[in-house]
Parts: structure tokens; sequence; C-alpha cells
């Protein structure tokens, strides 16, 4: 009875799932590519940072591809699944994320592997399409338009000024979140939603009655608009 299990148990593991052929791996592949081509386009046509990063760039198209064939490994063999499992367990990735969309990415990178190693084509094909209009459309209808971060650095007398600005019509609503005074000198950072257009009016504004000061207009992304 246990030799019995014993070759059952030698069988499981030795076990092929699925024969790949020539042209299963080259379609798997083919469409990893293809979703990782995809991705790629649509990081570069959604991306708003201060500098394009060509590294993750790259990394997007191999986490894809790297996927699709270890699924095409575990999908073939249990026994190499296990090893799989076990290697992949140990590894640790310790690259900060600047981005937090940037994980997004890696994890759409990492789904249409999933999809293409398996042989599911067009469920990659529906995801990369799915995600392409959810991205436009999410980039057509910013859920922070018209944020911005505001630092003003002046005078402290000069911060009354700031005040008068922020119950302007320029002004939709505004947060104090940081303010540092001392005998000779002031800075303020606001949370300020701005009106339609009103970007250039309140640098203008501030900098005419504020002279010698510092006004800054930063965008909630990150990316300096002024």
């Amino acid at each position: 009875m246990l030799m019995a299990s014993g070759s059952t148990l030698a069988e499981l593991l030795g076990a092929t799932a699925t024969d790949l052929t020539a042209l299963d791996l080259t379609g798997r592949f083919t469409c990893a590519a293809l979703c990782a081509a995809f991705i790629l386009v649509m990081y570069k046509i959604t991306y708003s940072g201060v500098g394009f990063s060509r590294s993750f760039a790259v990394s997007v198209v191999m986490t894809t591809v790297v996927t699709a064939a270890i699924l095409m490994v575990i999908n073939s063999n249990l026994a190499l699944s296990l090893g799989m499992v076990g290697a992949l367990s140990i590894i640790r990735f310790r690259s900060a994320i600047k981005d937090p969309r940037d994980i997004g990415y890696l994890f759409w990178a990492v789904a249409a592997g999933l999809t293409a190693g398996t042989g599911f084509y067009l469920i990659s094909l529906f995801l990369c399409a799915f995600m392409a209009i959810l991205l436009v459309i999410l980039q057509k209808f910013p859920v922070d338009a018209g944020k911005y971060m505001l630092v003003v650095r002046g005078e402290p007398e000069q911060m009354t000024v700031v005040r008068q600005a922020m119950h302007s019509e320029l002004v939709k609503k505004y947060k104090v979140k940081v303010k540092s005074m001392t005998d000779s000198s002031a800075e303020m950072i606001l949370e300020v939603t701005l009106s339609k257009g009103a970007e250039d009016r309140i640098v203008s504004l501030l900098a005419t009655k504020m002279p010698g000061a510092t006004v800054n207009l930063v965008a909630k992304t990150g990316d300096t608009t002024y």
C-alpha cells in the first residue's frame, strides 16, 4: 500500500498537465509581448511625472514576459511548480516605488503575464482594452483636478496678503498645512483648490501684492507647475 502511494505521488509529481508545442509557446510569448508593449504605451501616455523612468518601463515589459514563462512552467509540471514557489518565496524587493500608480502598472503586467501564460488570450486582450478605457476616463476626469500646494515665502507682515487672496474668487477652498515665522521671514504652505484657469492669476496676484516674496504653485501629483 505504501509502495503504491509512493508510486502514485511520483507519477503525480512527474506528470505533465499540458504538452506545450512550439506553436503554443510562440502564441503565448507573442501575446505576452504584445500586452507588455501595450502597457508600456499606456504608461507613457498617462505618465505625468517630472522624469520618465526608462528602467521602470523596461521592468514592466520584463515582468509580463517572465510571468508568462513562469505560468507555463507551473501549468506544465507539478514538481517544478512546487520548486518555483519555494524559490520565489525567498525573493525580496527593496526598490522604493516613487509613484503609487507604478504599482498598479506592475500588477497589470503580472495579470497580463498570468493570462497569456495560461493561454487565455481573450482575457489578456480584454484586460488591456478595459484598462485602457479606464485610464483614459481617469485621465480626462482626474480626481484631484484643481488641487495644488501653494508655497509662499516672504516677510511676516506679507502673510496677511495670502489670507486675503484665499478669500478671493480665484480660490474655492484652502487649508493651511504649514506656517513658520521668524522676526525677518515667514513661510506658509497651503493646500488650495483653485477655480478653472486661475493658476496664472493667483500667482500674479500674490507676486504683485508681495514684492520680493517667493510664490510657488505645485500640483498635487508632485509635478511642479510654477
